[in-house]
C-alpha cells in the first residue's frame, strides 16, 4: 500500500468515526451527555473570540511556565545527582519508580487534585 492510499484509508476511517459519533449523538438526543461533532463545531464557532482571545493565551502561559519549571528542576536535580553520589543513590530509585507508573493512572489523580 502506498503512502497516498494509507492516508486515504486513514482519512476515510476518521470520517467514518465522525459519522458514527454524529449518529450516536442523534440517537441519544441529549447534547449535554453526548454532543455530536456538529454541535462541537457550532459551539467553537460561537465562542471563538473568547476561546482564542482569553482561554488560549492563558493556557499557553501556564503550559510554557510549567515546561520551564520542569526543565529547570530537571537540570538542577541532574547536576546535584552528578555532583554527589549519595544524593544520586537516594534519589535515583525514586525517579525510576515514578517513571514506571503509567500516565493513565496518574491523570485522574491530577484532575482531582
Amino acid at each position: 500500500m502506498s503512502r497516498k492510499e494509507a492516508r486515504l484509508w486513514g482519512l476515510g476511517f476518521g470520517v467514518f468515526l465522525l459519522l458514527i459519533w454524529q449518529l450516536a449523538a442523534n440517537l441519544i438526543h441529549k447534547s449535554f451527555l453526548l454532543p455530536g461533532p456538529l454541535n462541537v463545531l457550532e459551539s467553537l464557532w460561537e465562542n471563538r473570540a473568547e476561546i482564542f482571545m482569553v482561554h488560549f493565551p492563558a493556557t499557553m502561559k501556564v503550559m510554557v511556565l510549567g515546561a520551564l519549571i520542569s526543565i529547570l528542576l530537571g537540570v538542577v536535580l541532574a547536576v546535584i545527582m552528578d555532583w554527589d553520589s549519595r544524593i544520586e543513590r537516594a534519589v535515583y530509585p525514586l525517579l525510576t519508580v515514578t517513571q514506571t507508573i503509567p500516565v493513565m493512572c496518574l491523570a485522574p489523580v491530577f484532575v482531582l487534585w
